[in-house]
């Protein structure tokens, strides 16, 4: 989870991870400087699967991204920004997924947004099940919240050239 300036979303976002029932799993959460109570929200969990690292000066969420990616040691990454919230059964679903398909390295899901005053839902967002490069290149499909990759693909390093970030994102 790459944080900034999201303290009052951030628990939550935590608390979602914590909540899966798959339970085999390690949280990074990457402080990019923020300049909010992010601290103090972070203080509030000891679960030993959580990892907290900050940057001293901030850095943009591809590269708060970047250090968690590479400070994780699973061989399966999920991505969660810190005002997104996991159902508790994306983990299982996705790696179990994965674990059956030695083939696949990306996965993605569907998501939901919510009003914030009510929490009612607001849209059912569903990406095409076919999904090409060009979808990447030219647009930005999917949010970061929704991805599961392989360690193989997530570390790759021309992922991570700050060249090829857009609009702040890796692509």
């Amino acid at each position: 989870i790459p944080t900034y300036g999201g303290a009052e979303h951030l628990g939550e976002a935590v608390q979602s991870v914590l909540d899966q029932t798959w339970l085999d799993f390690e949280l990074i959460v990457v402080n990019d400087a923020s300049p909010d109570n992010t601290d103090e929200v972070m203080a509030q969990f000891e679960d030993p699967r959580i990892r907290y690292l900050r940057h001293e000066t901030n850095r943009g969420v591809a590269n708060a991204r970047k250090t968690g990616v590479m400070a994780s040691h699973g061989d399966i990454i999920a991505h969660l920004d810190q005002d997104d919230l996991f159902h508790p059964d994306k983990l299982r679903l996705h790696v179990e997924f994965l674990d059956e398909h030695p083939e696949i390295g990306f996965t993605y899901n569907s998501r939901f947004e919510l009003f914030p005053t009510s929490g009612t839902v607001r849209e059912i967002l569903r990406p095409s099940p076919s999904l090409t490069l060009e979808d990447f290149a030219l647009s930005f499909p999917l949010a970061p919240s929704v991805w599961v990759q392989r360690r193989e693909w997530a570390t790759r390093e021309e992922i991570w050239e700050e060249r090829t970030f857009y609009r702040g994102r890796e692509i």
